[in-house]
């Protein structure tokens, strides 16, 4: 009986809201017949920024309205997918004839949280992460003018191809105007109508479906964009000169991405002078053709715009950009360069470029000329804090080199990668204990001053918060679990600790055979699930079964790990191997 009365009460529930969807609407073509009659315009379409425009300012507009602390409960429940959330403002009246569903920025914030990209469930399918789920929201384009109005910016917001190769070429051109982002690997070839983007990702991938966008076309976006913030474009193939003046219209992006370009003759240092007002992250991969001559400033006089827009800021500027004198970039703060291969190392000339650079992120080989990119950061780049030596394992002294030119400010965060680890690189290490917050080390190799250095780290760098170390190899006597227990840790600020390895079987082998304790502790590990802890812990999002099958022969070596780490009172996510933990 129970059961029956709540779904006539869900019913009468669901007909009074289309009911007052249906006065809405009506209440609104009234008002737009008698606006219209008394000789206004017609109201423009609401442009997509109204879906960022953020709840104090919502609140801003409602002061007159009352029932505040109704609007404010409201704006903080708008996580709610759906219809829900929109059914749930329908309760609130913001006066004798106001909702809240009438205010543009309230509708717009609600619709903002509607699912319409979701995250493809196809792990296999690399190239497609993303899926557009439309109905819910041309649902709502359905409800009445106004939602019309608001929503269809909304629905417009971002376009990604090919995920939306399959809409006609004609309907993408139509309502290109609304695009706010614009990310294409592959799918319509335009021309796009869009004039107010502030997010371009221009790629190339042969291997996918539908028809490619053309160089004039991928110059005419960049070039009908003032806007744009954050900038993502690989060249063609085969690959063409960088023309500065494709880039002269952009006064405020921050963020760019070039690849795949020829940057010879001067044209990679233009580019970059014309960005230079704004730019503040650049990154750089495959750059062709490029010698010493290419980062010298390629003008004959001084730049007093960009000298200017710096007079007020706490920036390093040289006082003029004479000819033969290096480029300099003021703004960037994190530079990220691809060094790697023979006829991209000359690339490393644009670390020295970039005075004001915080994180620097490089992908040397071994061939790298070491000292003189150790020589450009302890000159040029003295505030950089953040060190990343990716993709190839260096030997130690090319990895200590580069760390040892940081001094001036002290890393904050380092990450390597590295064949070993010797003592001289634990020491210059060790020279930023007191500054360094992150950690990550990838080991190739695994040897007795290894475990030594690894414990002097763990010993003295009492600022860490977040902690990787991944082992490719087994040390050649005892295993690493053993190692990283031999010593107390000295990190006990440490927040996130995720340690890969390769689990041998001295791990599996209990401390005390027959230790009551230890049978218990694996006992309730073997339970252990997202909603029951085990020695303090909870597993992330897997189900009891699940959990159990995947560490059957391995929870002896995780208790060992939850045991080591028991004095970290504020590690709160800790990783080993597959097994991902956490605890609140």
């Amino acid at each position: 009986m129970t059961s029956l009365g709540n779904s006539k009460k869900e019913r009468w529930k669901r007909q009074a809201v289309m009911a007052s969807w249906k006065r809405q609407l009506e209440d609104d073509e009234r008002f737009e017949h008698q606006r219209l009659q008394s000789g206004a315009a017609r109201e423009p379409l609401l442009v997509c920024d109204t879906v960022l425009v953020d709840a104090d300012k919502i609140l801003e507009r409602l002061k007159d309205f009352g029932r505040l602390s109704d609007v404010k409960t409201t704006l903080e429940a708008m996580d709610v997918e759906g219809f829900q959330c929109l059914t749930h403002l329908t309760q609130f009246s913001l006066g004798p004839s106001k909702n809240a569903l009438r205010i543009p920025e309230i509708l717009a914030r609600v619709g903002h949280f509607i699912p319409l990209w979701v995250v493809d469930e196809d792990r296999h399918n690399r190239n497609m992460g993303t899926t557009l789920k439309p109905s819910t929201t041309r649902a709502c384009l359905l409800v009445s003018k106004l939602w019309y109005q608001t929503f269809l910016p909304i629905l417009w917001h971002t376009y990604i191809c090919p995920q939306m190769r399959h809409v006609p070429l004609q309907v993408i051109q139509r309502h290109s105007p609304h695009f706010r982002i614009f990310d294409s690997y592959s799918g319509h070839p335009g021309p796009f109508f869009c004039t107010n983007l502030v997010e371009l990702t221009l790629r190339r991938q042969v291997h996918l479906p539908g028809e490619h966008i053309s160089l004039e076309t991928e110059r005419d976006l960049i070039r009908a964009n003032p806007n744009i913030k954050s900038l993502f474009w690989f060249g063609p193939r085969p690959q063409v000169a960088l023309d500065a003046r494709d880039f002269v219209g952009l006064e405020v992006v921050e963020n760019v991405h070039l690849h795949h370009w020829i940057g010879s003759g001067g044209g990679l240092a233009r580019t970059l002078k014309t960005l230079a007002r704004s730019m503040v992250s650049l990154e750089l991969l495959w750059i062709f053709g490029l010698s010493a001559n290419d980062f010298l400033d390629p003008d004959d006089g001084s730049d007093e715009a960009i000298a200017r827009s710096m007079s007020d800021q706490d920036i390093d500027i040289a006082p003029t950009f004479a000819p033969g004198q290096r480029l300099v970039l003021p703004l960037i703060t994190k530079l990220t360069c691809t060094l790697r291969y023979e006829g991209f190392r000359e690339l490393q000339g644009i670390i020295g470029c970039c005075p004001n650079v915080v994180e620097l992120v490089i992908n040397p080989d071994i061939y790298v000329d070491f000292d003189r990119i150790a020589r450009d950061i302890q000159t040029n780049c003295r505030k950089v804090r953040a060190l990343t030596l990716q993709h190839l394992p260096l030997h130690s002294s090319h990895c200590e080199q580069l760390v040892s030119s940081c001094r001036a400010s002290g890393l904050v965060k380092l990450e390597v990668l590295l064949r070993g680890m010797d003592e001289s690189l634990v020491l210059a290490i060790l020279a930023h204990a007191n500054t360094l917050q992150a950690l990550t080390i990838s080991l190739q190799s695994f040897e007795h001053p290894t475990s030594h250095g690894l414990m002097q780290l763990l010993g003295h760098c009492v600022q860490l918060k977040k902690l990787r170390m991944t082992f490719n190899f087994p040390p050649p006597t005892g295993t690493v679990l053993e190692a990283l227990r031999s010593g107390p840790w000295g990190c006990l600020m440490l927040e996130t600790l995720q340690l890969v390895t390769r689990t041998q079987p001295a791990d599996g082998e209990p401390d005390r055979v027959g230790d009551r304790d230890e049978e218990e502790d694996i006992e309730a590990l073997k339970g252990m699930t997202s909603g029951q802890a085990a020695m303090g812990w909870y597993r992330r999002n897997v189900d009891k079964d699940a959990w159990a099958g995947e560490l059957d022969v391995d929870l002896t070596s995780l208790r060992k790990v939850l045991k080591m780490v028991e004095p970290l009172q504020q590690l709160k996510s800790l990783t080993w191997n597959c097994s991902e933990l956490h605890r609140p």
